[in-house]
Parts: structure tokens; C-alpha cells; sequence
């Protein structure tokens, strides 16, 4: 509902994805995983 509420206020055209960033330290490592496409707003 926010992703939709911020569309509206924006008034943006055209398709909108969302994507899903996270960076996490395992053992003094930094690991990324990056999720293309992760939902759509409604």
C-alpha cells in the first residue's frame, strides 16, 4: 500500500518494479544478493 500510495503522489507513468538490495557481514565477509524483480506494485 505505500509503494502504491508514493506512485500516485508522484504521479508516475509507465511500468514500476521494486528490487531488493541487502549486504550482510558472514565471518568479516560482505555478501550482496540482489533480487531483481522482487514484487509489483498493485
Amino acid at each position: 500500500m505505500v509503494i502504491d500510495a508514493y506512485i500516485q503522489n508522484k504521479k508516475l507513468q509507465g511500468e514500476v518494479r521494486l528490487e531488493i538490495s541487502t549486504y550482510l557481514v558472514d565471518k568479516g565477509q560482505w555478501k550482496r544478493e540482489h533480487i531483481e524483480n522482487a514484487f509489483y506494485p498493485f
